[in-house]
């Protein structure tokens, strides 16, 4: 898969550059999903259990999607789809070298869209998504001199369910500790949704990454989500969620009731899969 090897080439490429990266306190852990499932899965399991079998599922539901990590690249099928995933490689590949040239950064996301056909759309669409990349890149790289403590890639896991009961994992893109002692985590998310305090609950990866730090006792101060255009806008950008008593409130009702997952027979008929689900898949998840 190509994203894998994109990913490969993210940990043995720069080794000057990661070793002065691996100076300022950080630890790298690449991206695997052996033996556990993506927080996708969790997120479309919430519609219907059933979903997650299907290969093309983040393409089919983009408004559920939580996080790229585990998305096919060879599956893609638009052009806001392969920019949104040369975004999300970049931005990876200046958290885990944060003094590369910018021109590097440039050079690399050339590489995924090169192929792309030049319509006046396509060209608009991947430069929107480019300069508004950068934009964020520099704001991250303005902020870098304040960090006394920086993580990258932390993998973290959750268990949810019952009978069975799953093991679901995702990444911590960039945690920091800065010089004034406040904390934040840089999430890399695919942008669905509106703007709105109301929405700050609805994305399950925040919610078991704020709970993941008050369980192990660390204060998170805020999460900063690095909104990237999947299923439809045109832009990069970042959005703070403060982490206090109402996203902790949220998060521990998610988690703590620990539903049982099932099919969702209500949505059969608006479903994509309508014609190659089964009753057999329903009895079965």
């Amino acid at each position: 898969m190509l994203d894998n090897e994109l990913q490969l080439e993210l940990l043995t490429e720069d080794s000057e550059l990661r070793l002065l990266y691996d100076s300022k306190n950080a630890r790298y852990s690449p991206p695997s999903f052996k033996g556990a499932k993506s927080f996708n899965d969790l997120a479309l399991s919430f519609l219907c259990n059933v979903i997650p079998i299907y290969d093309d599922r983040h393409f089919k539901y983009p408004e559920s999607i939580v996080e790229f990590a585990d998305i096919d690249i060879d599956k893609i099928s638009t052009v806001r789809e392969l920019c949104a995933m040369a975004a999300y490689n970049s931005i990876l590949k200046f958290i885990l070298s944060p003094d590369i040239n910018l021109r590097n950064i440039s050079s690399y996301y050339q590489r995924f869209i090169k192929n792309i056909e030049l319509t006046e759309e396509n060209v608009k669409m991947s430069t929107d998504i480019y300069v508004s990349m950068m934009g964020v890149i520099n704001k991250m790289a303005d902020m870098w001199e304040s960090f006394d403590y920086i993580l990258a890639c932390e993998s973290t896991y959750r268990s949810y369910g019952r009978n069975p009961r799953v093991t679901y994992k995702t990444n911590i893109d960039l945690f920091y500790l800065d010089k004034d002692g406040k904390t934040g985590c840089f999430l890399i998310t695919p942008n669905f949704r509106a703007w709105t305090t109301i929405g700050d609950t609805c994305n399950i990866r925040n919610m078991h990454i704020a709970k993941y730090f008050h369980e192990i006792g660390i204060k998170l101060d805020k999460i900063i989500e690095v909104r990237i255009p999947f299923s439809k806008g045109h832009t990069v950008s970042t959005y703070e969620i403060p982490i206090d008593r109402r996203i902790l409130s949220a998060a521990n009702k998610l988690f703590d009731n620990d539903y049982t997952l099932h099919s969702n027979p209500a949505m059969c008929t608006i479903c994509p899969y309508y014609d190659k689900c089964s009753s057999i898949n329903l009895r079965k998840f």
